[in-house]
């Protein structure tokens, strides 16, 4: 054979292997926690499976007890195995033939480049010493920006030493004082759809000692929607949580969480992911984005707690 047509040849053959290796591919690992194994057509041969791993047709997936496994197919739409078992690939790809809309779809598609393609072995040790530097004396537990949703927002900020009564201060966009109130307590229930807030004008609210004003802490924003943007975001919303079979599944909360945050609603992503950490808390993939979030959204002292308490790189 002359060298011109064998490498032509070399060529095609990779070619048509790479398309048949694409076409068998059905899942993506978007996380996984504790043991989980993967076998092709010989089932005494596991391997073990880690995040970024593909699962292909004829695939064979064993998970151990206390195991999780996040999956993204081929389609958009995502699956959780969280009980021990063997699973068929072909058999979990044919119960999800249905293809995710368009808005489930590109968020998919997003979280499986943020989780699984993105290096995050310089983001995990950003963590820990961004969360030591910029601890105020009174820290909030709320995100310094957030699109509010809610008719009712609950305030939240950590006792500081010495404070017996707190002022909570809300100003309008010319610092006017649009509330005022004290409360012994570290957290603050207000109703905001009865101050009448301007949508798409910035709140600042802070909270500061009664009887030393200049104990204070940094100051947040909020701000509302106008009816239009709120019913928007709404059928957004309603259209992703039609596509997911369980919204209340680890994995659904991460979606939305993420879906949340891509609209700067972060006191709406931070409950998500609150809900998904607390039903899968060892889930490593989980662990960092949701520590990467709560950088991105300022609240350094969660962080720090957190990454000490999950051992995050230092």
């Amino acid at each position: 054979m002359k060298p011109s047509m064998l490498l032509t040849f070399i060529l095609l053959s990779a070619f048509l292997g790479a398309g048949t290796s694409a076409q068998d591919e059905l899942f993506t690992v978007i996380a996984c926690s504790g043991k989980v194994f993967l076998s092709g057509s010989d089932t005494s041969r596991w391997t073990l499976l880690s995040t970024g791993g593909k699962v292909l047709k004829g695939n064979r997936i064993k998970t151990g007890n206390n195991c999780y496994l996040g999956l993204c197919h081929i389609n958009g739409r995502t699956l959780e195995i969280l009980k021990a078992g063997l699973f068929s690939a072909d058999e979990l790809s044919e119960n999800l033939k249905a293809e995710n809309n368009s808005v489930t779809k590109k968020l998919t598609d997003f979280l499986v480049n943020e989780i699984v393609v993105k290096n995050k072995s310089k983001e995990m040790k950003y963590i820990s010493a961004v969360a030591r530097q910029n601890l105020t004396y009174i820290d909030k537990d709320f995100p310094v920006f957030s699109v509010i949703i809610d008719s009712t927002v609950t305030f939240r900020w950590y006792p500081a030493k010495d404070v017996r009564l707190y002022a909570f201060r809300l100003l309008g966009p010319s610092s006017n004082t649009v509330l005022i109130k004290e409360t012994p307590e570290s957290t603050l229930s207000v109703n905001i759809a009865g101050l009448n807030l301007e949508p798409g004008k910035p709140y600042r609210w802070l909270v500061f000692n009664t009887e030393d004003p200049s104990v204070s802490s940094d100051s947040s924003v909020i701000m509302v929607l106008s009816r239009s943007d709120l019913a928007a975001i709404n059928d957004s919303l309603e259209a992703l949580r039609s596509d997911l079979s369980d919204s209340l599944s680890p994995l659904q909360q991460i979606m939305e969480a993420t879906f949340f945050e891509n609209n700067k609603m972060n006191l709406k992503a931070l409950e998500c992911y609150n809900h998904a950490i607390s039903l899968t808390e060892q889930v490593p993939e989980f662990q960092k984005k949701y520590l990467l979030f709560l950088l991105r959204a300022g609240l350094f002292r969660r962080a720090q707690v957190l990454a000490e308490k999950w051992n995050i790189e230092k």
